[in-house]
């Protein structure tokens, strides 16, 4: 796919390896902040400078404190390329339709889950009058899940205030239709941005986004609660990474035995691949809504 986008030049492969690479990087940098801290401490156990470190009163907890600015930096470094150039790229993937990433405008219609309602729309796009879909139906639905109405509009327009439906029906119940309207205010209709690549993995979404997606109680294909999973280790990404910085200080001993260094190295390894695997498994429960 990559080759046949660009008849045969290099310049598609550089694109799609520049595509690919902030969600690489992303993955890479916990672990080589683990090694770069574990590293560090045993370099400084092997030539005894914490001897000197600990003797001149300096406590754990004050080397702790004084790695912390590092490690601040690379969580913060790790959390703009998650937050920002993740989502970027893989909005421009789906845009490619390279792999798995391909775009939902190609389909004839969208469906998303809103709240409880279920709406589906033709794309977004622009008109003179801003923001519109096109033959929008709109399933609310009770707390069961039962239907309460149907509403059928030949298209939604955002306006100042939010969506307003156009033209359109009204049916209790899923009933024959009962009622005409010429103009409808649609109340809890999302922002217009959202919908713009409402059915792409929460995970390439940005916190922004996430945050306005749960506030609505939910968008897309996706469950309400797989967008607050999402936020959430948005949020904790970052935190695990600056521990992980600074899980040497814990585990470092100022006077090393012969092949200890060695030792605290893989533990501290061992113990990163523990903390990488709970979350893992965490995150693929909570993906199941166990959580």
């Amino acid at each position: 796919q990559v080759l046949a986008s660009g008849e045969g030049t290099v310049a598609p492969i550089l694109r799609y390896v520049g595509l690919r690479l902030p969600e690489a990087v992303s993955m890479l940098i916990p672990i080589a902040a683990l090694l770069a801290g574990l590293l560090a401490f045993a370099e400084l156990a092997r030539h005894r400078e914490l001897v000197v470190i600990f003797s001149a009163g300096m406590s754990r907890l004050r080397l702790v404190i004084a790695a912390l600015p590092v490690a601040f930096l690379i969580a913060g470094i790790q959390f703009v390329i998650e937050d920002q150039a993740v989502p970027f790229a893989a909005k421009e993937l789906r845009r490619w339709g390279i792999g798995d990433d391909d775009p939902h405008t190609s389909q004839t219609f969208a469906w998303i889950h809103l709240d409880g309602d279920i709406v589906r729309y033709r794309p977004l796009a622009t008109g003179e009058d801003g923001p519109r879909l096109v033959q929008v139906t709109i399933y609310r639905r009770d707390a069961d899940g039962a239907l309460i109405e149907a509403i059928d509009a030949d298209r939604a327009v955002y306006e100042p205030g939010g969506w307003v439906l156009y033209d359109g029906h009204r049916a209790a119940g899923g009933q024959i239709p009962t009622q005409r309207f010429d103009r409808l205010r649609w109340s809890g209709g999302p922002d217009p941005s959202l919908l713009a690549e409402a059915n792409a993995p929460p995970g390439t979404r940005p916190l922004a986004d996430l945050a306005a997606i749960v506030a609505l109680g939910g968008l897309g294909d996706y469950p309400p609660y797989v967008y607050r999973l999402a936020l959430n280790e948005r949020l904790v990404r970052p935190v695990m990474t600056i521990l992980l910085v600074i899980l040497g200080v814990a585990l470092v001993h100022p006077l090393p035995r012969r092949g200890s260094v060695g030792i605290f190295i893989a533990t501290g390894a061992a113990l990163g691949a523990l903390c990488w695997t709970a979350a893992a498994l965490l995150t693929s429960i909570g993906e199941l809504g166990l959580l």
